[in-house]
């Protein structure tokens, strides 16, 4: 089990905890008894979560958070709410747009971030899950993207990440593509999230993502993932590109750099 932060927790929606004593979120969903794709919001299941927070890291104002998809078929979606504490016990609450997970393939693993003020020092987390919606069993999700690291850089506001992405066998009209960074130890640092559109078979596009924090000396990009969406969402930053156009997208081959 990764750490990072000054704890790590895994909060499961029964209300069992690896690690420090923690309480669960109210109104997080039934997430067992949802897998026919309804949303019936409520107090948490007594059977074992499948969606599990992996693990969360505070650095340069940026809370980042991984969390893994256990069952047997696609998260189509759920919201995420994270409680925060911070210096003096002080709580604060955080879900909303920046918080939204979808589309999440059966065993993978999914990022999401948030701001806090720079000075504020994160001492705990931890992370319910309402409004779980699955796909009915058997469905594999939505078309393949390979994705091939190209490079990392630092620049004015942070650093960019950046990475090849090739639709497999069909085209995909809307991907987020996402980058998991460890710091020098081996232990996360901070998560990199955008929605991006018009992946071509065979044909590698040309992303960069934004990182607005400052990686430490050392960091590396542990992974990076692309999934394709039904339609395009916003990831919770300004990586945001929501037109598609095949013919641009086979003449260009990329989209550019952050201004």
């Amino acid at each position: 089990m990764r750490r990072s932060g000054s704890r790590l927790l895994v909060v499961l929606l029964t209300g069992l905890v690896v690690g420090p004593v923690t309480v669960l979120l109210p109104g997080c969903s039934l997430v067992d008894d949802q897998r026919d794709g309804t949303e019936r919001p409520g107090p948490a299941d007594p059977a074992p979560s499948l969606v599990e927070t992996r693990e969360w890291a505070a650095n340069d104002g940026l809370v980042s958070v991984v969390l893994r998809n256990t069952a047997d078929r696609v998260l189509r979606r759920a919201q995420a709410e994270a409680t925060v504490v911070t210096a003096g016990s002080v709580t604060t609450t955080v879900a909303g747009p920046c918080c939204t997970v979808a589309d999440v393939p059966p065993g993978a693993d999914y990022a999401f971030s948030f701001r806090l003020p720079t000075d504020v020092r994160v001492d705990d987390l931890q992370v319910g899950y309402r409004d779980v919606v699955w796909s009915t069993a058997g469905s594999d999700g939505s078309p393949r993207l390979a994705v091939q690291l190209d490079s990392v850089f630092a620049n004015a506001v942070g650093a960019v990440v950046v990475a090849d992405v090739t639709a497999d066998g069909a085209p995909v009209d809307s991907a987020v593509v996402q980058a998991v960074v460890d710091d020098a130890e081996g232990d996360l640092v901070a998560i990199v999230s955008g929605t991006w559109s018009c992946f071509l078979p065979g044909r590698p596009r040309r992303i960069w993502m934004q990182l607005y924090a400052t990686l430490p000396v050392g960091s590396t990009v542990r992974t990076v993932t692309a999934f394709a969406r039904p339609t395009a969402r916003a990831g919770g930053d300004a990586n945001l590109q929501t037109s598609c156009d095949p013919a641009a997208a086979r003449a260009q081959g990329a989209s550019g750099p952050p201004g």
